[in-house]
């Protein structure tokens, strides 16, 4: 019994010693950023609502360099606006929302 409350003891740490913090905020990423990825990779993501299902974005690595920015529309109505918690992942074109919604970059 003291083997399995020794190795327990001892794997508790480790695991919360794992859970991911993303790199510092970069200066050239805005302060109303929010991160949204994990250990393998993630972005800083900035949308201010525009109207209808349209969102102004700006991406950003984790370096603080520009991914994309534009015009993002969400791929189907929501009951409210998305704020940062909602913030799942981005891909290149489409920003992934916990709930499954996708805002989806607008081509100008």
């Amino acid at each position: 019994m003291r083997k399995v409350i020794k190795s327990f003891l001892i794997f508790v740490p480790f695991v919360i010693s794992c859970s991911y913090d993303p790199h510092a905020r970069p200066s050239s990423v805005p302060v109303s950023a929010t991160w949204a990825g994990g250990a393998d990779g993630g972005a800083w993501i900035d949308c201010k609502y525009i109207h209808g299902l349209m969102y102004r974005c700006a991406v950003f690595d984790n370096q603080g360099e520009l991914w994309s920015e534009g015009n993002y529309a969400l791929d189907r109505p929501r009951a409210k606006v998305i704020s940062p918690a909602d913030y799942n992942f981005f891909d290149g074109n489409v920003i992934g929302l916990k709930d499954g919604a996708m805002l989806v970059l607008k081509k100008e």
